[in-house]
């Protein structure tokens, strides 16, 4: 009935040495996941105090090399008109 690749198969019927290495995952209890749920929503949300700080500088860098760009590229441009 089975097809022969299935019936000889390693990965479908694995060798007692290979069971014997076997690892079972089991499911984590309600008291595990929720301590771990509270872990990572800590994880994620842990602010330094310099997060808002980093953002607003690196914002007003992004705004300081725009102003350059469209400053270079007016006198470029005027520049080029004489």
């Amino acid at each position: 009935m089975l097809d022969e690749d299935l019936k000889t198969s390693e990965i479908a019927y694995p060798s007692e040495e290979d069971a014997a290495r076997e690892k079972v995952f089991t499911a984590l209890s309600d008291e595990v996941n929720s301590e771990l749920d509270l872990k990572w929503s800590e994880m994620k949300s842990y602010d330094e105090g310099g997060g808002s700080y980093l953002f607003l500088m690196l914002l007003l860098a992004m705004l300081a090399l725009a102003c350059f760009n469209i400053w270079r590229k007016v006198r470029r441009k005027t520049r080029n008109q004489y």
